[in-house]
C-alpha cells in the first residue's frame, strides 16, 4: 500500500496531469474533425463550382477549368446513365430426365457489364421474359 502522504500526492496529481493531457487530446481530435468536415465541404463546393462553369462553356475555357480541376486534385470523371436493351443467347445443360423451369427462369439468370473504354461504376439487370430456341 501506498500511505505515504508525499507518493500519494505526487500519484494524485499525475493522475490530474493525465487527465488534463487526455482532454487536451479529445479536444485535438474533435477540432481535427471540425476542419476535416469543412474542409471536404468546401472541397465538393469548388468542384460544383468548376463542373458548373465546365457545363457552361460558352462563357469559361473548358481546358483551362480541366487544369485547374485537375491541379486541385478534383475528379474529372462524370456518370451518364444509358438504358440498353441487349438480346442474349444463354445455353444451360440440365440432366436427362428433368428439365429446367422456364417460367422461374428470368429469377435465376444474372448478367454482367463490362466495358474495355470506360468504368462501369453500377447496373442492374431485369429479364423481362424467357423464350426456349430450338437448337
Amino acid at each position: 500500500m501506498l500511505d505515504h502522504p508525499s507518493i500519494a500526492g505526487r500519484i494524485a496529481l499525475l493522475e490530474q496531469e493525465v487527465q488534463a493531457k487526455q482532454d487536451n487530446i479529445d479536444s485535438l481530435r474533435n477540432d481535427f474533425s471540425i476542419l476535416q468536415k469543412r474542409y471536404a465541404d468546401y472541397a465538393e463546393q469548388v468542384k460544383n463550382v468548376l463542373f458548373d462553369m465546365y457545363k457552361d462553356t460558352n462563357n469559361y475555357d473548358e481546358e483551362t477549368i480541366l487544369a485547374v480541376m485537375r491541379n486541385l486534385s478534383i475528379d474529372t470523371r462524370a456518370t451518364k446513365k444509358f438504358e440498353v436493351n441487349v438480346t442474349f443467347q444463354v445455353e444451360m445443360e440440365y440432366a436427362l430426365g428433368e428439365e429446367i423451369d422456364a417460367t422461374n427462369l428470368h429469377w435465376d439468370l444474372d448478367f454482367d457489364v463490362k466495358s474495355s473504354d470506360y468504368e462501369v461504376s453500377d447496373f442492374s439487370s431485369d429479364v423481362v421474359w424467357t423464350n426456349e430456341i430450338e437448337i
